[in-house]
């Protein structure tokens, strides 16, 4: 999965099983949307999606999970390497958007709440 750089728009939609992520580019921000059930069987989708994300070059990389039913902690994972190549760069952000009650219990209880950025806003996209 291809991201355009910051300022183009576009990117691109997975469909794995019961999961589905999508990437798409907003007003300096490359915005992560991600739905359905993220598990060992199809990670691999979202972490496509981050690295897209990653290699964009956006200030901000915003993950919008608000309608995640499921999520593992293997997809946990995938978000806290993603975040931590991301924040390298002390230029650039990145934001778990909207978590549904699911994902925020996951993160919470593995303590990765402590360790991304997470905010309960509206992003502006598609």
């Amino acid at each position: 999965m291809n991201c355009p750089a910051d300022g183009e728009s576009g990117c691109g939609t997975e469909v794995d099983g019961t999961a589905e992520v999508s990437v798409y580019q907003a007003v300096g921000a490359v915005i992560v949307q991600v739905s359905g059930e993220i598990d060992l069987v199809n990670v691999a989708t979202l972490r496509a999606a981050l690295d897209a994300a990653v290699v964009s070059g956006s200030r901000r990389v915003l993950v919008d999970l608000a309608a995640v039913s499921f999520l593992d902690v293997t997809a946990a994972r995938a978000l806290v390497a993603a975040a931590a190549t991301i924040t390298r760069d002390d230029r650039r952000q990145f934001t778990v958007l909207n978590p549904s009650d699911l994902a925020l219990r996951v993160l919470t209880a593995t303590g990765l709440d402590q360790l991304v950025s997470i905010s309960r806003c509206q992003p502006d996209g598609p």
